[in-house]
């Protein structure tokens, strides 16, 4: 779908840019979540680069800036599509870890013997 958009107009409107960029880190951080592991729900910087260039390399006319951005002593952040899509993600795991803590825990303080 994403290809068939960008062979038509040879370039990617910002909502498939999105989707794009969470695909990607959907794929990049694929069953860390599951295994519970929260160092492992990281990315370094040399692999946002590798990510950003992959996606540059498939869609020509894409900016590489607009999807990731390092760290840099003039800024604060790191910017673009692919981390604030990793951010998002990394959230909504640590926000399910805490739900599935709690009901853990209130299945614990029911349990009577």
């Amino acid at each position: 779908m994403i290809e068939n958009v960008y062979r038509h107009s040879k370039s990617l409107p910002e909502n498939y840019k999105q989707l794009l960029s969470t695909l990607v880190i959907h794929k990049e951080l694929e069953g860390t979540a599951a295994s519970g592991d929260s160092a492992k729900f990281k990315i370094t910087t040399e692999r946002f680069l590798q990510l950003r260039q992959q996606i540059c390399d498939r869609f020509s006319g894409e900016k590489p800036e607009d999807y990731y951005m390092p760290y840099k002593t003039t800024r604060s952040l790191s910017t673009g599509k692919l981390y604030y899509a990793y951010l998002s993600l990394k959230k909504k795991w640590k926000d399910s870890l805490k739900v599935t803590s709690v009901d853990e825990d209130s299945t614990d303080s029911t349990d009577t013997d």
